[in-house]
């Protein structure tokens, strides 16, 4: 299971994504580097306050964090990572003042390719379109790289169809 997730970190490493957790393998345990201190810590997306009850937490994160949401939601789906929910993203915090200093780093990718996958939200696919796209043309060059790499390409074939359609969309 750990081998599955740790193909995620490397996927982020081949497509050029450096926001991610330090991670590696000790025998069949996944290691992270701890991204936090003593004078910063961890919040969830979710006990952040920043998502309303009816509010789309996916949709919220691309407003906040604009890019870097984007390209780590591109990564579940072409992952197939189904488990991106508001407890295992959000932010880093000065512990200190508790000020937000930024997207914490990407991490817990435990759910890849299980043939789910959460849908982009329209706005990263609006407003990121350019990165998406990129992030697929890389991830299907490095596919052959990767013990899951026909559903790598196929994931980033799709996403790329979502992203014509999105066009498609905006220009209506």
């Amino acid at each position: 299971m750990n081998t599955k997730e740790m193909e995620v970190y490397e996927l982020c490493e081949a497509l050029g994504v450096t926001h991610i957790a330090k991670a590696h393998l000790d025998g069949n345990d996944l290691l992270l580097e701890n991204f936090t201190s003593t004078d910063c810590f961890l919040e969830s997306m979710g006990q952040s306050g920043y998502v309303g009850a009816q509010e789309n937490h996916l949709e919220k994160s691309v407003e906040i964090f604009g890019e870097l949401a984007a390209a780590l939601f591109a990564v579940d789906y072409i992952a197939e990572h189904d488990d991106r929910h508001s407890g295992n993203f959000g932010f880093l915090r000065n512990a200190n003042t508790g000020e937000y200093i930024c997207m914490a780093p990407y991490y817990d990718f435990d759910w890849a390719w299980s043939s789910g996958v959460y849908p982009l939200p329209d706005n990263a696919l609006i407003n990121h379109g350019e990165h998406i796209f990129d992030l697929c043309g890389k991830a299907k060059a490095a596919a052959n790289s990767f013990a899951h790499g026909a559903v790598i390409a196929n994931r980033a074939d799709e996403l790329l169809r979502r992203l014509d359609a999105a066009k498609a969309g905006e220009k209506s």
